[in-house]
């Protein structure tokens, strides 16, 4: 089923979008787990990586992955990146990006300009 309707008016505002995916997968889904991981205090045992970070400093980043899993740091290529796996999106859905870029590059999208100031009002 298509997240937007015109017929059936669903989701046809920014606002109704942000509301649906904050209530349902993958947006809302990850927003409750990670609710109740911090509520069990498990998040006090785990690496938490912002991808901002990963695509600013991505060596610095994954030293702290190899660190926290207790292994040899590997020296990785970030400007000859492969895809060596492909996603079905058949099977997993179409939610994200799975085509992989050679190289890390962050760009710092605006926010408002994508979603308007005061989006869910």
């Amino acid at each position: 089923m298509p997240m937007t309707s015109d017929a059936e008016m669903r989701n046809i505002t920014t606002e109704h979008r942000i509301d649906t995916w904050a209530a349902s997968q993958p947006v809302g889904l990850v927003f409750q787990r990670l609710h109740q991981i911090i509520k069990e205090g498990r998040d006090r045992t785990m690496l938490f990586i912002k991808y901002e970070d990963l695509c600013k400093s991505p060596q610095k980043e994954l030293e702290k992955v190899y660190k926290y899993l207790e292994l040899d740091y590997f020296d990785h290529d970030f400007n000859n990146i492969e895809q060596v796996t492909v996603e079905d999106d058949e099977v997993y859905g179409v939610f994200g990006d799975h085509n992989i870029k050679r190289e890390i590059q962050y760009t710092n999208p605006d926010y408002n300009e994508i979603l308007g100031n005061n989006p869910a009002k």
